[in-house]
Parts: structure tokens; C-alpha cells; sequence
């Protein structure tokens, strides 16, 4: 939650939605949904959020030899098409994204390799 906006994930649906507050009542203001066609990715599992900067965890999607990635999406945007900037593991980890936070241009993600927890940190 940043202000009057909250960032929801639904990774049962491969989902994220942003909400926001306005004079005591929640509306769904934006809806961004896994686009590659893989089920149970897990688009949603983890998310964050930094102002109008978005972070979604996919902490099951494939991506060459690693699996997950974090999407960084801006908000607002004009398409629910998750498209843009999004991380993924430097080495073959697994559940890349399983854990993410983001504040004032830093970004922290967590994977795992071979049951062992890693921490990857990118700055602006």
C-alpha cells in the first residue's frame, strides 16, 4: 500500500489489481494479468509497491534456465498487459521472486538455488 492506493495480488488467477481510496471506499483502478499462456505461474504471489512503481512476483514462470521473474510496472497505465522492465535471476535460481520489496529506487528480491536463499538487490 502506498497512500491511498493498494496493490492486491491474486496468483490463483495470475492476477494483480491496484485500488484506490477516495472519500472512504476502495475501487479497482487497474487489473494486470500473466500474458505468456502458462498456467499457474503464479503472477501475483508477491508484490510491492513504491509510489506509482509496481513490483509483481512470478515466482514460477520460466525464463531460459531460471524460473520466476518480477515485473516493474508504472502506474497508471492503458494496458492490463504486464509488458515492460521485469528481473530475472542473474544464475539458475528457483522461485526467483518469491520474496520482493521495493522503496525510494532500491529493489530486493529473493530467490533460491539448490535449497540455499538468495538476496539480489538492484539500485537506480
Amino acid at each position: 500500500m502506498a497512500g491511498r492506493k493498494a496493490l492486491i495480488g491474486d496468483y490463483i488467477n495470475d492476477t494483480a489489481y491496484v485500488f484506490s481510496l477516495s472519500d472512504d471506499h476502495w475501487s479497482r483502478e487497474q487489473m494486470y494479468t500473466a500474458t505468456s499462456g502458462d498456467s499457474s505461474q503464479y503472477f501475483g504471489d508477491t508484490v510491492a509497491m513504491d509510489g506509482n512503481t509496481l513490483l509483481v512476483g512470478t515466482p514460477h514462470v520460466q525464463f531460459g534456465d531460471s524460473v520466476g521473474a518480477v515485473y516493474k510496472l508504472d502506474q497508471p497505465s492503458s494496458t492490463n498487459d504486464p509488458r515492460g522492465i521485469y528481473f530475472t535471476a542473474p544464475d539458475t535460481s528457483e522461485q526467483f521472486g518469491d520474496v520482493i520489496a521495493t522503496t525510494n529506487g532500491t529493489t530486493i528480491v529473493a530467490g533460491r538455488h539448490s535449497g540455499e536463499r538468495f538476496i539480489y538487490i538492484y539500485e537506480q
